[in-house]
C-alpha cells in the first residue's frame, strides 16, 4: 500500500519528476541483471537439458502464465500514444526493440540461474537471485554476504520501477476513459503545467489499495469468503494460494488474458467494418498473426480460469460491475465515443 500511494505521491508531482524517477529504478535493475549474469555464467552447473526431471504441479498453463508475464507491459505503450511524437513509427519500433531485448535477457538470465543453482536447486529455491549470489564460487565469503543483500534490495527496487510505470501507463486509460464518457469527465482532467491526469491517478491509487486490503487482511479474505457463501460457494483455502501477491496475480489472470483476446479478435471486426480505413501501420502476415495471438490468448484465459477458479470472481465481480456504468453512460448521452 505504501508503495502504491508513495509512487502515486510521484506521479502528482509531474511528468518530469515521475520521469526521472522511472530512469533511476530502470538503472538499477540493469545493475542488478548485469550482476546475476556475471555471477551466474561464470557457474559450472549443468543445464540438464538431456536428462527427464518429473514435475509437480498445475502444469504448462501456469507456466505460461508466469513466463509470459515477463513479457507483460509490451502493450502499455499504446495506452501512452498521444504523447509520443511520430507515433505510427516509434511505437512499433519501441516495440519490435523493447520485446527482442527482453527475450534475449529473459534466456539469458534462465542460463545463468540454471549455470549457477542447477535445475533442482533453481527449482526449489523461492528467492533465486539472492540464492545464486549466495552460492557463487567466484566471489568470497565477505562478498557473497554483502552481494546477496545487494541483489535482493535491487530485486525491490525493480518490483518497484515495474510498479511505477504501470501507474503511469494505467492513469492514461482511466483519462482515456473520462474523455470518451462525460460519466466520468473528472478522471480526464489534466493539469497544465505538471502533465498528469491528477484524478485518474487518485482514482487508481484507491481502486488498487481496496483490493490490496481485500487479498492482504484477514477482514477483507473474511469479507470475499462471505460473497462467496452468499452464492452457495465454499470459502477459499487462502493459506494454499501462496500470499496476497500471488492470489491478486491468479485472480486477475483471467480479466488480463480475456482483455487481451477481445483486443485481438476487434482487429478482425474492424477490418471487416471499415475496410478502406487509413492505417499507418498494417499487421504483418495478417490473417495469421492476429489468429495465432488469438489462439494463445485463448488458451491463457482457459489455463487461468482453470487455475483461480472461485478466485477469479475477485476480479470478474467488478469487471461486470461496469457493464451497467457503460450501459447507463450511453442511454442516458453521457458516451461521447461515437460508439
Amino acid at each position: 500500500m505504501l508503495a502504491t500511494l508513495g509512487l502515486t505521491g510521484l506521479h502528482l508531482t509531474g511528468i518530469r519528476m515521475s520521469r526521472s524517477a522511472q530512469n533511476i529504478l530502470t538503472g538499477a535493475k540493469l545493475l542488478g541483471i548485469v550482476l546475476l549474469l556475471v555471477v551466474g555464467l561464470a557457474g559450472s552447473q549443468p543445464l540438464s537439458l538431456t536428462e527427464s526431471h518429473p514435475v509437480n504441479g498445475p502444469g504448462a498453463g501456469l507456466a505460461m502464465i508466469l513466463v509470459l508475464y515477463a513479457f507483460g507491459g509490451w502493450n502499455d505503450a499504446a495506452f501512452v500514444a498521444t504523447e509520443i511524437r511520430d507515433s505510427h513509427r516509434n511505437i512499433p519500433k519501441a516495440l519490435l526493440t523493447g520485446i527482442g531485448l527482453i527475450t534475449l535477457i529473459y534466456l539469458l538470465l534462465n542460463v545463468a540461474y540454471l549455470r549457477g543453482l542447477g535445475f533442482e536447486g533453481l527449482r526449489g529455491e523461492g528467492t533465486p537471485a539472492a540464492a545464486l549470489v549466495r552460492s557463487s564460487t567466484l566471489l568470497s565469503e565477505p562478498l557473497r554476504q554483502s552481494g546477496t543483500k545487494l541483489i535482493s534490495l535491487l530485486v525491490m527496487i525493480s518490483t518497484l520501477g515495474a510498479v511505477h510505470g504501470l501507474l503511469f501507463t494505467g492513469s492514461r486509460l482511466y483519462a482515456a476513459l473520462g474523455r470518451d464518457h462525460t460519466l466520468f469527465a473528472l478522471l480526464s482532467r489534466w493539469h497544465p503545467q505538471l502533465g498528469a491526469p491528477l484524478w485518474s491517478l487518485v482514482a487508481q491509487a484507491l481502486l488498487s489499495v481496496l483490493l490490496i486490503l481485500l487479498v492482504g487482511t484477514a477482514g477483507g479474505r473474511q469479507l470475499f469468503d462471505t460473497m462467496l457463501g452468499v452464492i452457495g460457494r465454499p470459502a477459499l483455502e487462502w493459506e494454499g494460494i501462496g500470499g496476497s501477491f500471488e492470489t491478486l496475480v491468479a485472480a486477475t489472470a483471467p480479466v488480463f488474458w480475456g482483455f487481451f483476446l477481445l483486443s485481438g479478435l476487434s482487429l478482425f471486426v474492424f477490418r471487416m467494418r471499415e475496410p478502406d480505413r487509413p492505417r499507418p501501420f498494417k499487421v504483418p502476415l495478417y490473417p495469421l498473426t492476429p489468429a495465432v495471438f488469438c489462439a494463445g490468448t485463448g488458451y491463457m484465459l482457459y489455463a487461468s480460469l482453470d487455475y483461480a477458479r472461485d478466485l477469479a470472481l475477485l476480479a470478474l465481480v467488478p469487471l461486470l460491475f461496469g457493464l451497467p456504468l457503460f450501459w447507463f453512460s450511453r442511454w442516458s448521452g453521457f458516451d461521447r465515443s461515437g460508439s
